[in-house]
């Protein structure tokens, strides 16, 4: 058994599964994480956007952990309590690494922490595809870490295609202002996200966490980069970097037919 320890972001830990699982094959062992929340966001009152005031907190953790546990090289998740005895890789470290962390690719900042490598092209996460959403394109954008120069607005020149979006009800008020042909899906948890993902024929995100479970299952994906913080670099799979609007519509076009 190898003991990591990470206090979040949630897509953070995402991105550090490849790095995880690299480890656990090294070591021919499994792995149990231990998800320290309630420590504070530095970027909490960066003034613009709406900053968590914690980086991970004891609500994400239940969400996250059916989509953990249900990989097999994940033995269990549970909440850090404080001990760090019993960890074998505190991954927290990635950040103090020399790094400029507004660029560059997030899964390849714990590799140099922990001095392993492995092509990211491969699968991280492993789930059922609901088959609800085979004919679906699934959207999700966040409030922060959006791209100016990417009007979503486009999306309503397919009239004939209903989005699917995920996320919550407060990103959804703001991309249905935008988006007029998108339904709001409530999920449980990540792993039911995971699974309309995995279902759906097309994903298209900004840099949130719905965008690093696709990028960890490789599904056909879209990615709005930010300008200001491009540390997203989509690698396998069928994948589109997206700086701008008339190359988001070509593309949802180009799927579409």
């Amino acid at each position: 058994m190898i003991d990591f320890k990470h206090s979040g972001f949630i897509s953070d830990i995402f991105y550090a599964l490849p790095a995880i699982k690299k480890a656990c094959e090294m070591n021919n062992e499994s792995a149990v994480l231990h998800l320290e929340v309630n420590v504070e966001n530095p970027d909490k009152n960066k003034p613009g956007h709406p900053y968590t005031e914690f980086r991970l907190v004891k609500e994400e953790v239940d969400l996250i952990t059916p989509l953990l546990v249900s990989q097999n090289y994940i033995d269990d998740v549970v909440v850090f309590d404080g001990d760090y005895e019993k960890i074998n890789v505190d991954l927290d470290l990635f950040r103090t690494q020399p790094i400029n962390f507004s660029g560059g690719s997030l899964p390849r900042y714990y590799f140099s922490m922990m001095g392993v490598s492995e092509s990211l092209e491969i699968p991280t996460l492993s789930v059922k595809s609901n088959e609800r959403y085979n004919n679906k394109i699934v959207i999700s954008r966040s409030l922060i870490y959006q791209n100016k120069n990417v009007d979503w607005s486009v999306l309503n020149k397919f009239e004939n295609t209903k989005f699917v979006f995920l996320g919550s009800y407060r990103e959804y008020k703001e991309i249905s202002a935008i988006v007029r042909n998108v339904i709001h899906v409530d999920v449980k948890n990540y792993l039911e996200a995971a699974e309309i993902i995995k279902g759906s024929s097309l994903f298209i995100g900004n840099q949130n966490m719905y965008f690093s479970i696709a990028e960890q299952l490789k599904v056909k994906r879209l990615l709005e980069v930010c300008p200001y913080t491009p540390n997203v670099v989509p690698s396998g799979g069928e994948n589109y970097d997206v700086h701008y609007s008339k190359l988001l519509e070509f593309l949802i076009d180009k799927h579409i037919k």
